[in-house]
């Protein structure tokens, strides 16, 4: 085949003309997409001999006699041609971007529309989901924590695999500084995640252990209020509020101001059956809100929570324990030792169970 010599030039605004590796000579300058020239030297080609182009969609015309060429084609696929010779004598066509058909132009103009309408849609999204989740975080310094929750959630709604990595990295701080026995740290950033995730079970049990390390349980009953009130169907946070009333009750109880002790026993009832209303067959609702009960010195109501958690998890050894307890106060002690003696088995390290029994052999 005899040599072949190609120059392509793209003069304003043009695709990319691409010709085959065997082609010894290219050059290509491009801008923009809209308009281009390109010429092609044709020595000696065969009606047979075509050649791979890359061309943007459009209509073009031979600059030097007046042929026209229809490209309706994505200019990122191959377009076969096979110019020829020029009628006008010269070996080469010149051809001249003369705008887009009807159609083409319709089609582009939609593209360009569409792809701006994206990008503007995007940013938009981007915007609104960076305010809500600055939002939140200010919610959250200013322990607003039920407002701190719906922003969150409102940013799920925008990117929410955003939001979900947020709350991963959280817990993955707070499990290191726990496994570090720095609980304070760890109960920071729980507390966070638990905010952007409140029905997530797992983090939220780690949170309460936290809670339980560093007793602060006045802010416990503000946070898990809080949750109630944008989850009010979810038990296991009525649950941990319930809890952090009783550890109020018990430490104003040990201080002897046994008034605010009940207050807080009786809103930690209240809780407590919410939760079990919730879930009638949690059996440590029924264990706990009995626990409630004895705070309040109300044994015989506390005796029959007691059996209801047992009848649930026949191996509930605290239930035994506390049922134990709960029948001493009644002075039948028969039924209170049986009941430490069955913890004891169940639970042979339960030192509260122990003391009972011993107190009871002595009374012998």
């Amino acid at each position: 085949m005899k040599v072949i010599r190609f120059l392509a030039v793209i003069v304003a605004a043009g695709a990319v003309l691409l010709g085959q590796a065997s082609i010894s000579e290219a050059r290509s300058v491009a801008t923009d997409k809209t308009t281009f020239t390109f010429a092609m030297r044709n020595f000696s080609l065969s009606d047979s001999d075509q050649f791979n182009y890359m061309a943007t969609r459009g209509k073009y015309r031979c600059t030097f006699c007046g042929k026209e060429m229809t490209v309706d084609i994505d200019y990122t696929n191959p377009y076969k041609i096979n110019p020829g010779s020029c009628p006008s004598g010269r070996q080469y066509h010149m051809w001249h971007f003369e705008g887009f058909p009807d159609e083409i132009k319709r089609r582009e103009e939609q593209r360009i529309a569409e792809e701006k309408r994206r990008a503007e849609e995007k940013r938009r999204k981007e915007t609104e989901f960076n305010s809500l989740i600055a939002q939140g975080d200010n919610f959250y310094t200013a322990k607003n924590y039920a407002s701190a929750i719906q922003s969150y959630d409102k940013a799920k709604n925008f990117d929410k695999s955003s939001v979900d990595k947020f709350f991963g990295e959280l817990v993955k701080n707070g499990d290191r500084l726990n496994s570090q026995g720095n609980y304070s740290a760890a109960h920071d950033y729980y507390k966070k995640a638990v905010i952007m995730n409140p029905t997530d079970n797992d983090c939220s049990n780690k949170l309460w252990k936290t809670y339980l390390k560093v007793k602060n349980f006045d802010d416990a009953v503000s946070f898990y209020t809080a949750i109630t009130s944008v989850c009010p169907k979810d038990e296991y946070t009525w649950f941990k509020l319930a809890r952090s009333y009783a550890e109020l009750g018990n430490y104003e109880e040990t201080a002897t101001r046994f008034t605010n002790a009940i207050q807080f026993y009786e809103k930690a009832v209240t809780a407590y059956t919410t939760c079990i209303q919730l879930n009638p067959d949690f059996a440590s609702s029924y264990n706990y809100r009995g626990v409630a009960y004895y705070g309040l010195r109300q044994y015989e109501q506390a005796v029959k929570d007691y059996n209801k958690a047992i009848q649930l998890y026949s191996k509930y050894a605290l239930a035994y324990r506390n049922r134990g307890l709960a029948y001493e106060q009644l002075a039948e002690y028969k039924k209170a030792l049986k009941n430490y003696q069955k913890a004891l088995k169940l639970d042979p390290n339960d030192e509260l169970a122990k003391q009972g029994i011993e107190r009871l052999s002595k009374m012998k």
